[in-house]
Order: C-alpha cells, then structure tokens, then sequence
C-alpha cells in the first residue's frame, strides 16, 4: 500500500546521489525479493515488478537505469512478466540476479528484448587458490554461458574471507582475478565468436 511513496523514494536517493556530483548508473528496485530474510526487506512476484514499472517507470528510469528483479538464484520467472509486457519492458535496462544455487545458462528473452545482463551478487568464502580458480570460471562463464555484460562483485572489504582484500588492505587472490578481467576486458569491447574450451 506504500509502493508510491517507495518510488518516491528511489526518486529521491538518485537525485540526492547527482545532486552531490555523483548521479547514478543504475537502481535496483528490490534486492532478493523471492527470499523471506530477517532484516529489512520485501518480497515481489514477478507480476508486481511488471505493476510497478508501468506506473512509476516513466519517472524512476529518468533517473537512472532500473535493474531488475536481483533474485535470489537468477530466477527468470520473477523478470519474465516485464520482459513480456510491453510497457513495462521499455523501463527495466538491465536483468540482474545472483548465483545463490542458480546454474548459470543464457536468458533469450532478455537479450532478444535489448535488455544488459548482470551477475550482481555472489557470497563465497574460498580463498584458496582451488576456490580462486572456481571463482575464475564463474565469471567466465557467465561471460561466455550466461552472455552477461557484467559481473559485480559486491564486497571490497568485510570482516570475513567474502572480501577482495583482508582486514590489513592485503588482496585476495579473488582480488587479482578480479583486476585480470577487469584490465583486460574493458568498456565498449566486444567479445568474439570461439569455444569456450
């Protein structure tokens, strides 16, 4: 009963974020809204991503790219009555979702709409060099599996082994695996048809 005044919201974090020299590429609207959690949070179905965008989509997308639906484990079903409607579509720019027990496959439906595909969360504590490479070949895969365009890892710095870098600064291997795609694979790039092996 409150969705207006949460769209209000979101209006008002972006303009504050511009407004202070730093605007915003791209706002979720709801992190993991199939996950009942205790904190903060709100569970959506994917029909109310699609309700929600068709009302206040016109004015939150002014604002920044909208990211939707982040699910839990990558679940197409809570994006697919946006990407269906033909409202709605127009508003959402990227599909993100997180890895928590999802296989990562291709999402046709989201490409064949324009829409960017983005891993945006992933809580993994291997540090060891067995688990770095694990690590290595997620990314690769959703680069290559998935056809996503972005991987975002979501913690810097914490107190557990989530981190890219420890509690004295000191980096992770997950860390220099990070700064190799991210020094080799750059904005604008365009990846090449071969096999993944």
């Amino acid at each position: 009963e409150k969705v207006g005044d949460y769209a209000k919201y979101l209006e008002s974090y972006a303009d504050y974020f511009a407004n202070n020299g730093v605007p915003l590429y791209a706002i979720s609207l709801q992190n993991e809204p199939d996950w009942t959690v205790d904190y903060d949070g709100c569970r959506w179905t994917g029909e109310q991503f699609r309700d929600f965008l068709k009302i206040y989509g016109p004015s939150l997308s002014k604002k920044a790219k909208i990211i939707m639906p982040e699910s839990l484990s990558f679940n197409q079903a809570m994006s697919d009555p946006t990407l269906k409607d033909a409202e709605a579509c127009k508003y959402a720019s990227i599909v993100g979702g997180h890895l928590y027990g999802a296989q990562i496959k291709d999402y046709p439906l989201a490409r064949q709409k324009g829409k960017e595909l983005w891993m945006t969360e992933l809580y993994e504590t291997d540090q060891s060099l067995k688990g770095s490479m694990d690590f290595a070949k997620k990314i690769h895969d959703c680069l290559t599996v998935g056809n996503m365009s972005a991987y975002v890892y979501w913690w810097l710095n914490n107190t557990d082994v989530n981190s890219l870098i420890d509690r004295q600064n000191r980096p992770y291997h997950r860390a220099y695996i990070m700064g190799q795609f991210s020094k080799f694979i750059r904005y604008g790039y365009n990846r090449v048809d071969s096999t993944t092996n």
